[in-house]
């Protein structure tokens, strides 16, 4: 573990402190100064940053009074360059502005942007932040987050959001009193925990369309995942952008429930393949293909919805394709 590094600047011009702010922020994560502008007011610089770095993490927890970065330009030789930056306000009122979007960050809310893209940064007021920097190696396999539904702000008062905050601000003060052997451990518990938030925060919710009927957009997304284990009513509420009260308004005249069609499907379509197959299937094999966890539950479906075992009928559907015609 690294020991903490703490720089204080006070009553410096404003143009030579911003410089020499941004010089030390840029030296701590190992690139240069040369793809940034930035802008001061008139007012004397003050400033306070403090940064450790975590294994391969890197945190900031920094204050000052207003200024205005911009990256002009991607630093491709720089490999943090190409990482992300998740910030979270502590106190007063920043502008993050990336790809024509503009994010207005207040008290108690956080970002997460493309720290190897063009950005601005307007801190309009003094403000005080912590930053986490993950190199992008750590997103490579995490076909799960997608960055454009995280390019706004949101709240860390509760849920995950307060969970996750609360966490990587104990572990930044508790940096000293962390054993070295740990650090790898205690890493890897923070991006873990940021990843799960992420990739929560990733999924974009599609309401369903008012001009189209739910009832057949249900019936339509059973037909396309009945495949899927987890097909549920749950999950069919999240992926149509819609809730489970409006689902089941959308069967309230059908004679069975949106589980039970679902179930029903599943087994018609396990009969059509008995029927036609060329080769007889194991009874693992088509309990799999078609969204059941295991044979035994598969089994109970079917003899409960056809009258027989899957087996039995495997077996009267070879009988009655042997029958002269």
């Amino acid at each position: 573990m690294r020991q903490h590094q703490c720089f204080k600047f006070q009553s410096a011009p404003a143009a030579k402190g911003v410089h020499e702010w941004l010089s030390m922020w840029s030296e701590l994560i190992g690139r240069t100064t040369s793809s940034l502008e930035w802008a001061a007011g008139n007012m004397a610089f003050h400033g306070r940053m403090e940064f450790i770095e975590l294994s391969h993490l890197k945190i900031f927890w920094a204050s000052s009074t207003p200024f205005s970065v911009r990256r002009v330009a991607a630093s491709p030789g720089v490999s943090f360059s190409r990482g992300i930056k998740v910030m979270l306000q502590l106190r007063g009122k920043t502008s993050v502005v990336q790809h024509g979007k503009t994010v207005e960050l207040g008290q108690g809310q956080w970002i997460c942007y493309d720290a190897g893209s063009p950005y601005e940064v307007f801190n309009q007021s003094d403000f005080e932040q912590i930053t986490l920097m993950v190199p992008r190696e750590s997103l490579a396999v995490r076909h799960d987050v997608k960055m454009a539904p995280l390019f706004r702000a949101h709240g860390a008062e509760t849920g995950l959001g307060k969970v996750f905050w609360d966490f990587l601000k104990n572990v930044f003060k508790e940096s000293d009193a962390i054993d070295p052997q740990c650090e790898s451990s205690v890493a890897s518990a923070v991006e873990g925990m940021l990843m799960q938030l992420l990739s929560t925060l990733s999924v974009v919710h599609t309401p369903a369309p008012v001009t189209q009927d739910v009832k057949s957009l249900i019936l339509q997304h059973i037909n396309d995942n009945l495949h899927d284990p987890e097909l549920s009513l749950e999950s069919m509420a999240h992926a149509l952008g819609t809730t489970k009260r409006t689902l089941h308004r959308a069967f309230v005249h059908e004679n069975e429930s949106i589980s039970e069609r679902i179930w029903r499907v599943r087994i018609e379509r396990c009969q059509a393949v008995i029927e036609h197959a060329s080769t007889d299937w194991s009874i693992t094999d088509l309990a799999f293909s078609h969204g059941f966890k295991d044979a035994a539950h598969f089994s109970r479906r079917f003899k409960q919805l056809a009258g027989v075992s899957p087996r039995a009928y495997q077996a009267m559907t070879r009988q009655l394709a042997e029958r002269p015609a």
